[in-house]
């Protein structure tokens, strides 16, 4: 199988998504009739559950479209594709806040159980190794600080030359850790960021800002590394394209990675510190009168 042929090849992830988008659906459903009845406005519901549609469409254009098609043989391709699984469609998806939707289109048995784990692993002593394993685990996942070091940690890593290679050699490493850890964890970095109802961001708005900063220079390291190699990083284009093109295509990937990935961050890093600005101009006044 050749590299354009391998990229088009079907895509599991889109079975997740599909069964997802379906429990969504119902589960909305069934939420906008309870809010109607309620007597309260749907609009905003609606608008937000626009956000999650337009972020499981940019999800399904990076993965199965052309995008996907010339990310085997062009590197510009390919990080226009990682742009869309890290920055888009994770902010999109969180904006959305599709989790009640999820858990109300769950069977009933599956909600129940799901809501009998929960408070279990969410109790002072879950009992069981197993299940105060699985407790420690959502602890340390749940740090707001987790999500965020894991997301710029594989953003450097699935850019060096060897892992990438490897995942563009192996389709199973390339869909389910790349893109996976991609879409995750950009997901996680995002919900500590703009929050997702229920859920809002435990760090306060220095802490967001920090995040934004720390990853968007991570973004930058990786782009001026793509741009500054006057050689093939990648062994995987060096062989389907000429060394001049190669280089070419290399350097544009770098430049497009830095531009659009801060056309992705600055405005999140403008409404932060707004937002920051707002909130401590309307501190209360505790000085002594």
């Amino acid at each position: 199988m050749d590299a354009v042929t391998q990229h088009w090849a079907f895509d599991p992830f889109l079975v997740v998504v599909t069964i997802v988008t379906a429990i969504h659906g119902r589960g909305f459903a069934l939420r906008i009739r309870a809010i109607a009845r309620a007597g309260r406005p749907v609009r905003p519901w609606i608008g937000q559950a626009l956000l999650w549609w337009a972020g499981l469409v940019v999800l399904v254009l990076a993965v199965a479209s052309p995008i996907d098609y010339w990310s085997g043989t062009y590197l510009t391709a390919h990080i226009v594709q990682h742009l869309l699984l890290a920055f888009i469609a994770p902010v999109l998806i969180v904006l959305g806040a599709p989790w009640l939707p999820l858990l109300r289109g769950l069977p009933r048995p599956v909600a129940r159980g799901y809501g009998r784990a929960v408070q279990r692993l969410r109790s002072e002593r879950p009992g069981g190794a197993g299940w105060r394993a699985a407790a420690e685990v959502v602890r340390v996942g749940a740090a707001p600080w987790t999500g965020v070091v894991a997301f710029n940690a594989v953003m450097v890593f699935w850019h060096l030359p060897g892992p990438f290679d490897l995942a563009e050699a192996n389709e199973t490493v390339h869909i389910w850790l790349v893109h996976g850890a991609f879409f995750g964890l950009g997901m996680a970095m995002w919900m500590q960021v703009v929050g997702s109802y229920p859920f809002r961001p435990v760090l306060p708005a220095p802490g967001r800002l920090l995040v934004l900063l720390v990853t968007n220079a991570t973004m930058v390291v990786v782009a001026i590394a793509l741009v500054m190699f006057s050689h093939d990083a990648y062994p995987w284009y060096s062989a389907l394209l000429t060394p001049a093109v190669q280089s070419t295509d290399q350097q544009l990937a770098g430049g497009i990675l830095w531009v659009c990935g801060e056309v992705a961050l600055l405005p999140a890093i403008l409404y932060t510190v707004e937002h920051w600005m707002a909130d401590a101009d309307h501190e209360p006044d505790l000085r002594p009168v």
